[in-house]
């Protein structure tokens, strides 16, 4: 399984909590060609879950791409990083999520899923969107309300992320217009 899994060539789209995790994991399992996704520097709030990060990656205000890439090349199990600083759906990236053979999506917003939805069908490429929610209510201490976790795999013949109800369109198209235009968001 792993030689398969090293022949294979992987997209993650979102480099945060849940795309840093996916990396370390499908290097440990064998992935060598990893493609990683994301705009978002490192900020405080992301020290608790963002795998390799530290504070002086927040001080040099460091790119999640470029983290993700040192700390899984640095893993040393032969994983190599290639980064795209830009959100998923600009022409630059068009080219290199293609030529992926799988991909994650573990981006929090709706455009960036919706996209990956379209290219899924499109390109008849298995995608995986990732998703984790976690409810805190204030109070000394905080409490946790709810937490769920989703893994949605797109596939021809699978019912697609707005069948299911995990894309808002009203909320993708928000997001598109303040990404593309904020003065008129």
């Amino acid at each position: 399984l792993n030689a398969d899994i090293s022949e294979l060539r992987f997209g993650i789209v979102g480099c945060g909590a849940t795309g840093s995790a996916v990396a370390m994991l499908l290097a440990r399992l064998g992935a060598r060609r990893i493609l990683a996704v994301d705009r978002d520097v490192v900020e405080d709030t992301n020290l608790n879950r963002l795998h390799g990060a530290g504070p002086g990656d927040v001080a040099e205000r460091r790119l999640k791409v470029d983290v993700l890439k040192r700390h899984v090349e640095g893993m040393g199990l032969g994983a190599e990083v290639v980064t795209h600083v830009g959100w998923i759906g600009e022409d630059a990236c068009r080219d290199p999520i293609r030529c992926c053979d799988v991909v994650f999506g573990c981006t929090d917003d709706h455009d960036g899923r919706l996209f990956l939805n379209r290219l899924a069908y499109f390109y008849l490429l298995p995608v995986f969107d990732v998703g984790f929610k976690l409810d805190v209510a204030d109070g000394d201490p905080p409490r946790v309300l709810d937490a769920a976790g989703r893994m949605t795999v797109l596939l021809p013949g699978s019912r697609c992320l707005l069948c299911r109800n995990v894309v808002d369109p009203n909320a993708a198209t928000e997001e598109h217009i303040q990404r593309t235009n904020s003065g008129e968001h």
